[in-house]
């Protein structure tokens, strides 16, 4: 008699669990890796736009500290709720560009002191937000002075 001798093509069962699962595995390692990569590089846009965006208001400021309140309206668009005051907040959003209804707030003081033909324009920023801690203190104000005028 003949015996007939199993043919072996293909995969067992386990072999293929066992594959299945070190894929598995290795997609979990590389999807979870690329994710956190994403959130480190949105994190690091969102802080250089908040250096960027200070760098632009102090800039606004010292081309013309006595119409800044009204540049930084015409320029981003913000309502002066009290018409006059001296504090204006912007919106950001998440990567810290301008939008009306973001999470995180730059909030404008702004002062003008005159002393004996002395003029000094203060600007104290207040981030708020996710990034509130990321600027030093020491870095968010600006004065000058303006000699000679009334």
């Amino acid at each position: 008699m003949k015996t007939v001798k199993a043919d072996k093509r293909g995969f067992s069962l386990t072999e293929v669990i066992v594959s299945i699962a070190i894929v598995s595995i290795v997609v979990l390692a590389v999807s979870s890796t690329f994710l956190s990569v994403r959130r480190i590089e949105r994190q690091k846009v969102a802080r250089e736009n908040l250096v960027s965006e200070i760098r632009n208001i102090y800039n606004i400021f010292s081309s013309k500290p006595n119409d800044f309140i009204s540049l930084i309206v015409s320029i981003y668009g913000v309502e002066d709720p009290n018409k006059e005051t001296t504090k204006i907040t912007i919106n950001y959003n998440s990567l810290f560009q301008p939008s009306e209804t973001g999470e995180n707030l730059i909030i404008c003081y702004y002062s003008k002191e005159e002393d004996n033909n002395i003029i000094n324009y203060t600007l104290e920023l207040e981030v708020q937000g996710s990034y509130q801690n990321y600027i030093k203190e020491k870095a968010l104000k600006r004065t000058i002075k303006v000699w000679g005028q009334s």
